[in-house]
């Protein structure tokens, strides 16, 4: 009897360690996915700040130090355009220019490429190949900029 006992609790303790050996290489497949995850994470992290940081606006230069405006009247800090009389330019996307210091015809013209595509990120993956030249064509109209 102590024999049947004996190897029952030996088949018993063969499966647990199995059972153990299958739970702790599933822990360290995950361990390694979650570091892979945490570092790919990081990386977007330290992609978007330094995009974030090109985006910001930059502080004003003193006066006497202060560069004439190229055409047209001096830019007034406090004048701001209805950026949403662009076709196709929703309360999202002027929110999110706004965030980011545009809040006139003039300066949504002169936008560079990664400054749009900050914004677009923000705004979600929808629109990752959205072309925002209507958009700055149509700004430079209402700014009457000459193209």
């Amino acid at each position: 009897m102590k024999k049947k006992k004996r190897r029952k609790l030996k088949a018993k303790l063969q499966q647990l360690k199995k059972a153990y050996r299958t739970a702790r290489k599933a822990r360290k497949a995950q361990e390694k996915r979650l570091v892979k995850a945490r570092k790919q994470e990081n990386k977007a992290l330290k992609t978007y700040e330094a995009l974030l940081q090109k985006l910001q606006p930059t502080p004003p230069m003193p006066e006497d130090e202060a560069a004439p405006s190229p055409s047209g009247p001096p830019n007034d800090p406090l004048a701001t355009d209805n950026l949403r009389e662009i076709p196709g330019l929703g309360a999202k996307f002027e929110q999110l220019l706004h965030r980011a210091g545009i809040t006139t015809f003039a300066q949504l013209y002169a936008m560079q490429q990664d400054e749009w595509e900050i914004i677009f990120a923000q705004a979600g993956t929808r629109y990752r190949n959205f072309d925002p030249t209507p958009w700055q064509e149509e700004a430079a109209r209402l700014a009457n900029l000459s193209q």
